[in-house]
């Protein structure tokens, strides 16, 4: 959460698409507000999650934002290494020759 996390205001989660939630809220029965880290939603899609944190922010109960982390698709850094790999070859080998200093 610390590496690809920050904190957005509730209002701006609604308008980026590719901002995923990090954290959750939950209203219990006494009135009083949970926020809870989301490591892997279960059985939500992110339009719910978003409309609970909205809801508490338009009630109030959020003042000093929410954390969200890009949701970046993997396959854009799976294609870079293919790319790597096939013009510099394996790199952690190159660099430990290096480091080792043999030819």
């Amino acid at each position: 959460m610390l590496i690809t996390g920050y904190k957005v205001e509730p209002a701006s989660l609604e308008k980026s698409p590719h901002s995923y939630p990090l954290e959750d809220v939950i209203v219990k029965e006494n009135g009083e507000m949970e926020r809870k880290l989301l490591t892997f939603p279960k059985d939500e899609t992110r339009e719910a999650i978003v409309a609970r944190i909205l809801a508490a922010g338009r009630d109030g109960k959020i003042q000093k934002g929410v954390w969200v982390t890009p949701g970046l698709p993997l396959l854009i850094f799976i294609t870079a290494g293919l790319v790597v790999a096939l013009l510099a070859g394996d790199l952690v080998w190159i660099i430990l020759r290096f480091i080792l200093g043999s030819p």
